[in-house]
Protein backbone atom coordinates (compact mmCIF):
# COMPACT_ATOMS: atom_id res chain seq x y z
CA UNK A 1 0.00 0.00 0.00
CA UNK A 2 2.30 3.14 -1.20
CA UNK A 3 1.82 6.47 -0.54
CA UNK A 4 0.42 8.18 -4.05
CA UNK A 5 1.81 11.53 -4.29
CA UNK A 6 -1.24 12.96 -5.32
CA UNK A 7 -1.81 16.71 -4.38
CA UNK A 8 -5.15 17.10 -1.91
CA UNK A 9 -6.45 19.34 -4.39
CA UNK A 10 -7.03 16.57 -7.01
CA UNK A 11 -9.09 14.47 -4.50
CA UNK A 12 -12.55 14.55 -5.71
CA UNK A 13 -14.79 15.73 -2.69
CA UNK A 14 -18.57 14.27 -2.59
CA UNK A 15 -20.02 15.79 0.59
CA UNK A 16 -22.76 13.26 0.59
CA UNK A 17 -25.31 13.43 3.02
CA UNK A 18 -25.40 14.81 6.77
CA UNK A 19 -24.12 11.57 9.17
CA UNK A 20 -21.92 8.87 8.11
CA UNK A 21 -21.85 7.98 4.41
CA UNK A 22 -23.65 4.27 3.93
CA UNK A 23 -21.08 1.10 4.21
CA UNK A 24 -18.14 3.73 5.33
CA UNK A 25 -15.55 2.41 7.78
CA UNK A 26 -14.78 4.93 10.37
CA UNK A 27 -11.24 6.34 10.81
CA UNK A 28 -9.91 6.99 14.34
CA UNK A 29 -7.50 9.19 14.53
CA UNK A 30 -5.12 9.82 17.72
CA UNK A 31 -2.99 13.13 17.69
CA UNK A 32 -0.18 13.61 18.57
CA UNK A 33 0.89 17.41 19.87
CA UNK A 34 4.30 18.74 18.21
CA UNK A 35 5.89 21.99 18.56
CA UNK A 36 5.96 22.90 14.63
CA UNK A 37 5.04 25.82 12.16
CA UNK A 38 4.38 23.88 9.38
CA UNK A 39 0.02 22.72 8.99
CA UNK A 40 -1.47 19.44 9.14
CA UNK A 41 -4.72 18.84 6.41
CA UNK A 42 -6.46 16.01 5.86
CA UNK A 43 -9.16 14.95 3.53
CA UNK A 44 -10.96 11.74 2.79
CA UNK A 45 -12.33 9.94 0.17
CA UNK A 46 -13.87 6.09 0.57
CA UNK A 47 -10.57 4.20 1.89
CA UNK A 48 -8.38 6.96 0.75
CA UNK A 49 -6.89 9.24 2.75
CA UNK A 50 -5.11 12.49 2.46
CA UNK A 51 -2.29 14.06 4.17
CA UNK A 52 -1.37 17.62 3.14
CA UNK A 53 0.15 16.51 -0.30
CA UNK A 54 0.50 12.44 0.30
CA UNK A 55 -2.52 10.26 -0.22
CA UNK A 56 -2.86 7.04 1.60
CA UNK A 57 -5.09 4.14 0.28
CA UNK A 58 -6.26 2.14 3.94
CA UNK A 59 -8.21 -0.62 1.81
CA UNK A 60 -6.02 -3.59 2.13
CA UNK A 61 -5.82 -2.78 5.95
CA UNK A 62 -7.07 -5.49 7.78
CA UNK A 63 -6.97 -6.65 11.11
CA UNK A 64 -4.18 -9.44 9.97
CA UNK A 65 -2.33 -6.96 7.92
CA UNK A 66 -1.14 -3.51 9.70
CA UNK A 67 -0.11 -0.63 7.53
CA UNK A 68 3.52 0.32 9.32
CA UNK A 69 3.94 3.90 9.72
CA UNK A 70 7.67 3.17 8.06
CA UNK A 71 6.35 1.39 4.98
CA UNK A 72 3.84 4.35 4.60
CA UNK A 73 6.48 6.78 4.03
CA UNK A 74 4.40 9.73 5.27
CA UNK A 75 6.35 11.96 7.97
CA UNK A 76 2.57 12.73 9.66
CA UNK A 77 2.36 8.96 11.12
CA UNK A 78 3.26 8.32 14.45
CA UNK A 79 2.16 4.82 14.56
CA UNK A 80 1.03 2.13 12.54
CA UNK A 81 -2.72 1.85 11.00
CA UNK A 82 -4.24 -0.57 11.96
CA UNK A 83 -7.33 -2.68 11.77
CA UNK A 84 -9.77 -3.62 14.93
CA UNK A 85 -13.19 -4.16 14.11
CA UNK A 86 -14.99 -2.08 11.37
CA UNK A 87 -12.76 0.47 12.45
CA UNK A 88 -9.26 1.99 11.23
CA UNK A 89 -6.95 3.49 14.09
CA UNK A 90 -4.36 5.60 12.99
CA UNK A 91 -2.02 8.46 14.95
CA UNK A 92 -0.81 11.63 13.49
CA UNK A 93 1.44 14.03 14.27
CA UNK A 94 -0.75 17.45 15.34
CA UNK A 95 2.04 20.43 14.68
CA UNK A 96 1.04 23.66 17.25
CA UNK A 97 2.71 26.66 17.56
CA UNK A 98 4.59 28.33 20.94
CA UNK A 99 2.13 27.94 23.41
CA UNK A 100 2.99 30.62 26.43
CA UNK A 101 3.85 28.77 29.87
CA UNK A 102 1.68 28.46 32.00
CA UNK A 103 -0.65 27.67 28.74
CA UNK A 104 -4.02 29.41 28.38
CA UNK A 105 -7.21 26.81 28.73
CA UNK A 106 -8.00 27.50 25.36
CA UNK A 107 -4.38 26.29 23.78
CA UNK A 108 -5.49 22.55 25.52
CA UNK A 109 -7.58 21.57 22.45
CA UNK A 110 -3.79 21.25 21.04
CA UNK A 111 -2.31 20.31 23.83
CA UNK A 112 -3.94 17.78 24.99
CA UNK A 113 -6.60 16.86 21.77
CA UNK A 114 -9.29 14.31 21.76
CA UNK A 115 -9.40 11.94 19.31
CA UNK A 116 -10.90 12.78 16.00
CA UNK A 117 -13.44 10.24 14.50
CA UNK A 118 -13.74 10.42 10.61
CA UNK A 119 -17.46 9.36 9.42
CA UNK A 120 -17.86 11.11 6.17
CA UNK A 121 -16.01 11.84 3.11
CA UNK A 122 -14.54 14.88 2.54
CA UNK A 123 -12.29 17.84 4.20
CA UNK A 124 -11.35 16.97 8.23
CA UNK A 125 -11.84 19.39 11.09
CA UNK A 126 -8.53 19.48 13.45
CA UNK A 127 -7.98 21.64 16.81
CA UNK A 128 -6.03 24.20 15.51
CA UNK A 129 -4.41 27.41 18.61
CA UNK A 130 -2.77 30.40 18.01
CA UNK A 131 -1.28 32.81 20.21
CA UNK A 132 -2.76 35.90 18.65
CA UNK A 133 -6.57 34.17 18.55
CA UNK A 134 -6.46 31.71 20.84
CA UNK A 135 -10.02 29.21 19.99
CA UNK A 136 -9.95 25.80 17.70
CA UNK A 137 -10.00 26.11 14.04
Amino acid sequence: MPVDPMPVESVPVDPGPAGPAPGAVPMIVTLSPMRRDDRLQLHRRGPLLAINDQVLDLSGVTEDSPLAAATAGCDWLAGDIRREGEALHLTLTLPHGPVPFPPPPEAAAVLYPAPVVILQDGPVSLPAWDEEGGGAG
